[in-house]
């Protein structure tokens, strides 16, 4: 399924201008999450805030580190974080409303999106793709 419009967390925009996210070292993961989440931008701590809402019940599972993550420079003034889509396969069919990355040293929230804009519930299949946007995750732009 195709990814809809990600919400940058505004704890991560202010973490990421002081310092204390690397995005240059730093793993991004990603983990599908129920609707009893209620996204918030001020969310900041995986752990306390999304890991309950994980759709699935093995650790492992829950850490899905994401491939070919890149910051590209777009035109003058643009630049863009991007990566792989993202696919999970499960025995048992899974039942997830939003997509939340986050990084895997700190478990800090970075962006979230609705899976299935059109469903309370989300999106129930035993494998679940998250399609990247064309146009990448999303972007910080000059001016």
């Amino acid at each position: 399924m195709a990814a809809g419009t990600f919400t940058f967390y505004t704890n991560f925009m202010e973490k990421i201008g002081n310092g204390a996210i690397n995005l240059e070292t730093d793993t991004l993961c990603l983990a599908l999450v129920a609707s009893a989440y209620t996204p918030d931008g001020l969310h900041s701590a995986y752990a306390s805030q999304v890991e309950a809402n994980v759709v699935s019940s093995s650790t492992s599972a829950k850490l899905h580190v994401l491939s070919n993550v890149n910051w590209t420079i777009s035109g003058s003034a643009t630049v863009k974080l991007d990566c792989d889509d993202f696919v999970t396969t499960a025995a048992q069919a899974m039942k997830a409303k939003y997509a939340v990355i986050f990084t895997q040293s700190a478990l800090e929230l970075v962006t979230y999106v609705d899976l299935e804009t059109g469903a309370a519930t989300g999106v129930e299949a035993t494998q679940i793709t998250v399609q990247m946007p064309a146009g990448g995750i999303g972007s910080m732009q000059n001016g």
